[in-house]
């Protein structure tokens, strides 16, 4: 049936436009209905793209980001504005990935992770409840046990895991539309060790996420 339509389309444009529209339609067409994966990836790029909070204070000038933060109850926020997704895609995967800022080993880590549940989420604000006001997604995604992590590493043991679920909820939510930034958001799961990943400062050691979707 698919392909009866498309046919009797290409027809249409033929017969009326002529053979540059006819070439045109083809070409729209065969995009539109391509199912081939599409990866787009982005970064933290500034202060207010990366940030820490601990009670009321944020934190933007940190030259790490700590997940759990020794249990002190520290929430991390990434923004990331350059992804482009369009509404109600399908997302294949979705995943963060840090940078270890430090060497550590100690055990248990564990974190959740959210989205940012707001149309075109804005980058943070110094000095406010900024991360702990914001909405969050119904979808969340549990890291736990947190590997042990080597400074300079960024390997699979400081990539989250697949937190397609959010991102899923987000791109399929009526506030939502292509070109909307997209938050992630890190609660912190209590005990007393941490996992430190770099910031913006160095764009290669930036936190970064990879999201691959189809149409």
């Amino acid at each position: 049936m698919r392909l009866k339509i498309l046919f009797i389309l290409l027809f249409t444009c033929l017969t009326s436009f002529g053979q540059g529209s006819f070439y045109e339609m083809a070409a729209t067409l065969a995009a539109s209905s391509s199912s081939s994966p599409i990866i787009v990836t982005d970064f933290t790029k500034s202060g207010n793209h990366d940030a820490e909070q601990t009670g009321g204070g944020l934190v933007t000038a940190s030259s790490d980001l700590e997940l759990n933060n020794g249990g002190s109850a520290s929430w991390v926020g990434l923004y990331f504005d350059n992804l482009n997704i369009p509404a109600g895609a399908t997302i294949n995967y979705a995943r963060v990935s840090f940078a270890s800022q430090k060497t550590e080993t100690a055990t248990p880590v564990s974190v959740t992770i959210y989205g940012n549940a707001v149309a075109n989420p804005q980058a943070f604000s110094v000095g406010t409840w900024d991360i702990y006001n914001r909405a969050l997604t119904t979808a969340s995604v549990a890291w736990s046990n947190i590997p042990a992590w080597t400074i300079g590493e960024r390997s699979s043991d400081t990539e989250t895991p697949d937190i397609k679920t959010i991102i899923q909820e987000i791109v399929d939510a009526g506030y939502y539309t292509q070109g909307d930034a997209i938050v992630i958001l890190f609660k912190p799961g209590g005990g007393s060790v941490r996992r430190r990943g770099h910031d913006y400062n160095v764009t290669i050691e930036a936190p970064t996420i990879e999201i691959s979707y189809t149409l």
